[in-house]
Formats: structure tokens, C-alpha cells, sequence
């Protein structure tokens, strides 16, 4: 099977020069010797590199959500009617209410570690950081929200 190298690559390839595609698809060197300095160039270079790779991530984001008229889905799933787009605004009504109830349950500083930690990714000793308090101070308070909310979570399963 044959890749076509993309702009992208063919300007990271190329240390020396900046590969630029015409608007008929051929392309261009512009090479060092074309620049007033060395530093110019290296500012060129370096804003091309980033162009094009943000123009490739933008393709292949856009190409992975598109969808082949062959793989197409059943109209039956495709078209919601009234009534379940309904239900599924009121489900997640529900689910907000559910969370809202259980934000009520903890202190503010419990939500906002918790909120760093499992939302955020932040690891407890740089929450503890940021805060100024130990490590063990913020892990208790993580686990005591997680004990509540457990807790909730069980009476509301009942």
C-alpha cells in the first residue's frame, strides 16, 4: 500500500529548507540562503513545522468522524422522535440533580480536592502544595468525600 508523505513531514525532512504546496499542488523550497539570516530562518522554520502539523491533527480529526454512506446507520437510530429526546434531556436533568445533591453533601474544600483530583488528574501531593497543607491533610480529605458519596450512593440505589 502507498503512503503519500504528507506536507507536514516533508518540511520536518527537510532541516534546510521550507516546503511549501502551490496552490496547482506543486511544491516550493524556500531554503536558508533565501533568508536575510540564520535566526529569520529558524523563525520561519519553526512557525511552518507547527502550521502544518496543526493542519494534519485538524485532518485526521475531522477524517476520523467521518462516516462512510455504506457504514450508514438505520434511519430507525438516527431519528429520535419527540419523545425519547425528551427522556434523555430529563435523564440527564436527573443525573445533574443526583450530583448537585451530592456536591450538598461535602465541604467546599472536600469538592474542590476531590474535583482536582479525579476530575483534573492533579496527584494529592501537588494539591497539597498548591494549598499549603500535608499531603495526609488532603488525602484524608479525599477519602472522607469518597466515603460520603459512596454512602449517598448506596441509599440512592436502594
Amino acid at each position: 500500500m502507498f503512503i503519500a508523505k504528507t506536507d507536514y513531514t516533508l518540511n520536518r525532512k527537510n532541516k534546510d529548507a521550507i516546503v511549501c504546496k502551490t496552490a496547482v499542488g506543486s511544491y516550493v523550497l524556500l531554503k536558508r540562503e533565501d533568508f536575510a539570516s540564520d535566526e529569520e530562518f529558524e523563525k520561519w522554520k519553526a512557525w511552518s513545522d507547527e502550521d502544518y502539523h496543526i493542519s494534519e491533527n485538524a485532518t485526521r480529526r475531522c477524517s476520523r468522524k467521518n462516516v462512510m454512506l455504506s457504514e450508514k446507520l438505520d434511519n430507525e437510530l438516527c431519528c429520535l422522535s419527540a419523545e425519547d429526546i425528551l427522556c434523555e434531556k430529563l435523564d440527564g436533568l436527573e443525573r445533574i440533580d443526583k450530583v448537585c445533591r451530592i456536591k450538598e453533601l461535602l465541604t467546599e474544600t472536600q469538592y474542590r480536592r476531590l474535583w482536582l483530583y479525579a476530575v483534573k488528574g492533579i496527584s494529592m501531593p501537588k494539591i497539597a502544595k498548591m494549598e499549603g497543607v500535608s499531603t495526609s491533610c488532603v488525602s484524608s480529605s479525599i477519602y472522607g468525600a469518597r466515603k460520603k458519596i459512596k454512602k449517598r450512593l448506596r441509599e440512592f440505589t436502594k
